[in-house]
């Protein structure tokens, strides 16, 4: 903390903490002759320089307090249930780092298990991805049904890959 600042915050607290001795003195007096004055005065000469003090010397840790709690909202909130291509984006970008992580392939389980939806939204999201040509469906040998995903690549996958001069000269 700097010096100013504690300097600043500790001259309006002590300021406060006088005026609460020289307002108690007068308080009856005042509260006799106009008390919603008074007590309008006493929020702006004790209140006020108390509070602005306390939180310049705290280095305002309440306010740092509500801003992190409503950077946590922002960033866990869902996206809008008016924006359909909002919610299929995100949902689009889910399926494909699932994927990712599973080497290229899916299960109605797999995608229920690790995100938010059930076994029927789950089965109709890689239904959807199916449908765009963005994944296969295989069957596994105990009858399961696979969602192979294109484009992801295993490491050996991409090793073994030939470049388009190297599938040419292979026709030929």
């Amino acid at each position: 903390m700097s010096v100013k600042r504690f300097l600043g915050g500790s001259a309006l607290v002590i300021f406060g903490i006088i005026e609460i001795f020289v307002y108690r003195n007068t308080y009856e007096y005042h509260m006799v002759t106009s008390p919603k004055f008074t007590i309008l005065v006493f929020f702006l000469v004790v209140v006020a320089p108390l509070y602005s003090g306390i939180m310049i010397l705290t280095d305002f840790k309440l306010f740092a307090y509500i801003k992190s709690k409503t950077d946590f909202y922002q960033s866990n909130r869902k996206p809008s249930k008016k924006d359909p291509s909002a919610v299929r984006r995100e949902l689009e970008k889910n399926l494909l780092k699932l994927a990712y992580t599973n080497k290229g392939v899916l299960t109605v389980v797999d995608v229920s298990l690790h995100t938010d939806l059930t076994l029927e939204a789950a089965q109709e999201a890689l239904e959807y991805m199916v449908k765009h040509s963005h994944a296969n469906i295989k069957i596994a040998q105990n009858g399961t049904v696979l969602y192979h995903f294109r484009g992801i690549l295993t490491d050996q996958e991409k090793k073994a890959d030939k470049t388009l001069d190297e599938l040419l000269e292979d026709k030929h």
